[in-house]
């Protein structure tokens, strides 16, 4: 097998340094770079969309919690919001 014999040439520390080198390039400045890179992009294309429509989102959930107190559905709309602010948060 090709990869028994690609691991019977390395030893351990070779692997754990190539996987150390490999770890440094993917979670170092680059990464870092291109999150906050795309963060601000996104934010000015959106025109700050996080600032602007908030109070607009809040009001529609303040207000469709007192209008639709009855109401039949799977996810409320205070529900919904919660839900897509923490996987913004998360993410």
């Amino acid at each position: 097998m090709v990869v028994g014999s690609i691991f019977e040439l390395l030893n351990s520390s070779e692997i754990i340094s190539l996987l150390n080198s490999i770890d440094s390039l993917v979670w170092g400045p680059p990464l870092l770079l291109l999150l906050v890179g795309t963060g601000a992009y996104l934010t000015l294309r959106l025109k700050f969309i996080q600032v602007s429509r908030l109070s607009t989102a809040l009001i529609d959930v303040a207000r469709s919690r007192k209008i639709d107190t009855k109401a039949q559905g799977d996810v409320s709309s205070f529900a919904a919001l919660c839900t897509a602010l923490s996987a913004t948060i998360g993410t």
